[in-house]
């Protein structure tokens, strides 16, 4: 699934009950792969790994790896 706005709802409930890990993510980018394991489980295992990274990245403002 690349839906983005699918995507991003899950990014959204992630963040919301992940408020620690979240200012933890502004300091340690390489976290994001901790958000991606979490937002898949959100979406079942449906969402596209390289998408839901890339929406974080975007998200956060992180640079191209």
């Amino acid at each position: 699934m690349t839906d983005t706005s699918a995507v991003d709802a899950a990014i959204e409930a992630v963040i919301i009950a992940n408020p620690n890990k979240v200012e933890e993510l502004k300091t340690k980018p390489k976290l994001a792969a901790w958000f991606v394991g979490q937002i898949m489980k959100q979406m079942d295992g449906e969402a596209n790994p390289i998408s839901v990274h890339t929406a974080l990245k975007q998200r956060f403002n992180f640079p191209d790896d």
